[in-house]
């Protein structure tokens, strides 16, 4: 019973970011969570040069992920700053390490509640949901960094307000992390309910982000070396889908079209309705027409020759009609010096 009371005991001053007394404990935690920071650093810097479509971060969903990177960084390098300062036992570090804390925890908050925006565009693909849904999400965040500014300058003053400083320190850790796993459950239920309407297949991987971030949570100094870990495993899982993507319009190639309809085969389906698009010599238009115009729960493929497929999530004919008008009409509308062949189609597999 001692041993066991003893392995809790140190696990609960690692989960409260403090020192266990074990000697060995201490240092290795100490010298493996700036290895790990070190490695995380690199490992972002590494995977945003590699990967052109992440560096650019044209696209929406690049554009959020690449975000969340860069705050990642600036956690890792503030935190591998602080190294030089941990065996000091100077005013000046004390102050650094508490200001370092403070931007820490902010950022921290940030980063999860950008990866569950990052989760639902991925999921819904419409930017006006994200703007409806997030317009007030970082008000919380915000009220928070300010009582934490506060509680920082307190804690210069701890010999006067030791008990009061250290009861809103214990308070705050625990709003901040209800706060982030609120983030997590949202995230986990929007991808359930996505799973329960959506007809393609999956490759956004909940579990990349989320076991790393438990593990952090358990062990507060790999956090932010955990959160290098979930974006690197989450955009790799990604990754996977570029191979159907066609580099010029940015849409859906061919090649996923046949594997979606083997998904859906093996779903139980038979048949698709859909719509063949061409725009001869104005390809590049029409890919930019129809990524503005088409709803959620449309998918667009690109088969080149300037010609698209488009089929529903709902698979019904009298979806593809509603849209076929929607973009003759735009067409109209738009005086695009082109003509459009639109012709229905359906598809057995």
């Amino acid at each position: 019973m001692d041993r066991v009371s003893e392995i809790l005991r140190i696990l609960y001053e690692l989960i409260t970011y403090s020192e266990t007394g074990n000697d060995f404990v201490d240092v290795f935690v100490y010298h493996s969570s700036w290895i790990m920071e070190l490695a995380g650093l690199v490992g972002l810097i590494v995977m945003i040069f590699r990967n052109p479509r992440l560096k650019k971060h044209e696209r929406t969903e690049d554009r959020y992920l690449f975000y969340e990177c860069i705050m990642v960084i600036v956690i890792l390098i503030l935190q591998l700053s602080l190294i030089p300062l941990v065996y000091s036992d100077s005013m000046i570090a004390y102050y650094a390490f508490v200001a370092a804390l403070t931007v820490n925890e902010v950022l921290y908050m940030f980063i999860i509640l950008q990866w569950l925006v990052f989760v639902d565009y991925s999921l819904y693909r419409s930017k006006d949901h994200i703007r409806r849904r997030y317009k007030h999400a970082a008000i919380p965040i915000i009220i928070l960094a300010v009582i934490d500014i506060l509680q920082s300058f307190l804690a210069f003053y701890t010999d006067a307000l030791l008990y009061g400083w250290t009861t809103l320190l214990g308070i705050l850790q625990y709003i901040k992390l209800a706060i982030e796993l609120t983030y997590i459950v949202i995230a986990i239920v929007l991808e359930r309910k996505h799973s329960k309407e959506s007809r393609e297949p999956r490759f956004l991987r909940l579990e990349a982000f989320i076991i790393p971030f438990i593990f952090g949570v358990l062990i507060r100094f790999y956090d932010s070396a955990m959160l290098a870990l979930g974006i690197i495993l989450t955009y790799s899982a990604v990754k996977l889908r570029d191979r159907y993507i066609d580099s010029d319009s940015g849409l859906y190639n061919g090649e996923y079209l046949e594997y979606l309809r083997k998904y859906r085969k093996g779903l139980g389906e038979s048949k698709e309705y859909g719509l063949s698009v061409e725009a001869k010599g104005h390809g590049k238009e029409m890919a930019s027409l129809l990524k503005e115009l088409l709803p959620a729960g449309v998918s667009v493929f690109s088969l080149g020759d300037d010609t698209f497929y488009l089929i529903s999530e709902t698979s019904k004919k009298s979806a593809m009609k509603m849209t076929a008008m929607m973009i003759e009409d735009s067409v109209e509308s738009s005086d695009a010096p082109y003509d459009v062949q639109i012709l229905e189609k359906q598809v057995s597999f």
